[in-house]
């Protein structure tokens, strides 16, 4: 797993937020800094696995994901650019991923279907900070570290912190089938896939299993 970090919309832009990805790469565990590079503009900052940014246009495409994308990032990039934030109403992708755009200053994260790659996120007072792990959002100056009493509870009983809660207060993380869509300091969250689970079958068992 490669590291991801990032945010949009924050104090700390340019030369200041490259400085911070940096020392967050080089505190990582090794395994995770492997290809990581940094890119950054006045909207965002981002240290992601090179071969898993893609930009065309205004628009920046990571593949947040442990896999390949199973559609290329051109068509996803241009099906964003055509239907908006509903591109995965019809079609939802293998893998995580995140786009943001600079020309609307929107940021949009979405999960895959069944929640195989996790998403972390912090808002702040002007923007919001993103990751692949609890520990990626906190890097961030600007997010608090501090522990919520009830994902420790949480965490004694059902022995995980369940979604949208994480060990820390300010944190969330998505749950699968999720997109998040950031814009002028607003959070919006919906289910872009729900599964549907039919009570009859179509074929019996034996005709099923041939």
């Amino acid at each position: 797993m490669t590291l991801l970090a990032g945010w949009v919309g924050t104090a700390i832009t340019a030369k200041d937020a490259e400085q911070i990805l940096q020392s967050h790469i080089a505190e990582a565990p090794i395994y995770t800094q492997e290809g990581v590079g940094i890119e950054s503009s006045a909207f965002f900052a981002l240290a992601a696995g090179q071969n898993k940014i893609h930009f065309e246009h205004d628009v920046v495409l990571v593949n947040a994901g442990n896999a390949a994308l199973g559609m290329t990032a051109d068509r996803l990039i241009e099906r964003y650019l055509k239907k908006g934030e509903n591109f995965l109403q019809s079609d939802p992708v293998e893998q995580a991923l995140i786009i943001i755009d600079q020309a609307q200053q929107t940021l949009i994260m979405a999960t895959d279907p069944i929640g195989l790659s996790q998403l972390y996120y912090a808002v702040t007072a002007t923007g919001l900070v993103f990751g692949s792990s609890a520990d990626d959002i906190i890097a961030h100056p600007e997010v608090a570290a501090d522990i919520s009493a009830q994902s420790v509870y949480d965490y004694v009983y059902y022995h995980h912190c369940p979604s949208p809660h994480t060990i820390y207060e300010q944190v969330k993380k998505l749950e699968g089938g999720q997109i998040l869509i950031y814009q002028e300091g607003k959070v919006e969250i919906r289910n872009y896939w729900i599964p549907d689970f039919q009570e009859t079958m179509s074929a019996s068992v034996s005709e099923m299993g041939k």
